[in-house]
This record gives C-alpha cells, structure tokens and sequence, in this order.
C-alpha cells in the first residue's frame, strides 16, 4: 500500500509506503524492538502551539534515542532496499531538524523523551517518519520507525469554543476528594465531553498503556461529534 497524498512529500501516493523495526536476538534471546505506547494525534490547529510524545518503551529498561529520519520507499519485495522519499519545495524549506512540516522552523524534537513540538503554519495533510533505537552498554540492538501523519486544520470551528464535562444518568465519582474503591472489584463510571459549538468535532485519547494503573480500560462513544461519551473500567489488584 502507499501513503496517501502529503504536502510535505514529492508524489507520497504513488509510492509503496515502508517502515521497519529490527532486534538484535544473539545479544538475548528475549530482546525485542521498543515500542510506541502512545497513540498518534490525527488533527491539530493551525498557528497553535502543539506538543506530543509517542511514548517509546522497553521492556528490558534499554537506553532509548528517538529522532527524525527521512520518510521511506521503494521496497516491494524482500529483496528491495528502500530509499528516502522527496520533501516537497516549499519556503521555509523542509528539513529533519526544525521544519520537517511546514512549522517555519519551529520543531523541536527531545531525543530522551521523544517529545516533539512546534507551530504548525500550513493546512492539510503533513508525514513525518520517527526512529527510536534501544541501545545496551553501547551496543544497538534494536530500533522501530513510526510514520505519522497530521492533518492541520482551521483554528476555532473545528473544535468549537468551551468544552465541558459532564455526565448524564452516570456514575460520576467526585474528582475533587479522594475515591475509594475496592480490591479485586471493578470500578467503573462514565462522563460526557461536551462542546457548546455543534459543528465541532471531538476526538478523545488517554494514556492510559503507559499508566500505573495495569488492566485499566476506557471507551469512547460518538468519536468526531460534538459530545463524546468515555466509559472507565478498572480493577485494581
């Protein structure tokens, strides 16, 4: 399959879309490529400032380097080597240090952290390809590549104005004191994101993977409308 069209690459839908992760098993037999905890962000707001992390993890507690690396091509069968894709012209012009969308040179990425920011200055669709890489005691022995799309919208109604929360006809536990739930029992309730505006449209997401709290869930209703309902589940060991 390929890309679909990009701003940011030359002929994107044209070309087999590749991404790769590699593990090194002769270091231990156990080893596997880290992974991205953290769901990508699919919409964000021109002239806004914007941050995100993918959330790299390891199961075995290697030191992880995240950083940007040239969308790839090229590969349609196993003997392929794949090939870096083209930026598109454009002014500023893009790079893989601060301006791989159009941001006018704004992006900042965290190599520890993997967090990325920047102000996104141009609307539609824009590809950026990360690169974590597990090292041990020097040594890499593993890597994953994450290509992510963001499409950049107008400002104001999109998302619309005040988001409320609220619940209707739900357990709603009182967030300003302390709740106290039981071992081994599920806790469960439910509330309603809100907007007064009732052309937005309200995508939800939590971290929920990268949390303390194990085995806990949510699911969300009436994503892309203006009022999103979030179901909570958790039993605590």
């Amino acid at each position: 399959a390929n890309r679909n069209n990009s701003i940011n690459l030359q002929n994107s839908a044209s070309q087999p879309f590749y991404i790769e992760a590699t593990f090194n098993n002769t270091v231990s037999k156990s080893n596997s490529s880290p992974y991205y905890s953290i769901k990508p962000e699919m919409t964000i707001e021109k002239d806004y400032p914007f941050s995100y992390s993918s959330g790299a993890l390891d199961a075995d507690g290697d030191s992880l380097v995240t950083y940007l690396v040239n969308a790839q091509t090229g590969v349609t069968a196993c003997a392929d080597t794949p090939k870096n894709m083209t930026f598109a012209n454009a002014n500023p012009s893009y790079n893989l240090i601060n301006n791989p969308i159009q941001t006018n040179n704004t992006f900042a990425l965290n190599p520890k952290t993997g967090e990325y920011g920047f102000i996104p200055n141009a609307l539609g669709k824009s590809n950026i390809t990360i690169r974590t890489d597990e090292y041990r005691n020097g040594v890499l022995i593993g890597s994953i590549m994450r290509d992510q799309q963001m499409q950049v919208v107008p400002a104001g109604p999109f998302y619309g104005g005040n988001v409320n929360v609220k619940c209707n006809n739900a357990r709603v536990p009182d967030l300003t004191k302390p709740i106290n739930i039981c071992v081994n029992e599920t806790f469960s309730f439910c509330y309603d994101v809100v907007s007064d505006n009732p052309s937005a449209r309200l995508f939800i997401s939590d971290n929920l993977a990268s949390s303390t709290m194990s085995g806990s869930t949510a699911y969300y209703y009436n994503q892309g409308t203006d009022s999103v309902r979030v179901m909570f589940y958790w039993k605590p060991g």
